[in-house]
């Protein structure tokens, strides 16, 4: 199982949206309700994320 870390719902598994910097686990709606600027590349962004671990990003 699992939980969504903002709403603290339990997630369908195909709802999930892990962060590939952060690792959080989040639903879709928080996702697009609450980090819609954050998330909107996170796709494509996926390698970029994994490589600069060095770096702060916002």
């Amino acid at each position: 199982q699992f939980m969504c870390n903002i709403c603290n719902e339990y997630i369908q598994y195909e709802q999930i949206l892990l962060h590939a910097y952060s690792g959080d686990c989040i639903c879709r709606s928080c996702a697009y309700s609450q980090y819609i600027d954050h998330f909107q590349t996170w796709k494509s962004s996926n390698e970029q994320y994994l490589l600069s671990d060095s770096e702060e990003i916002d």
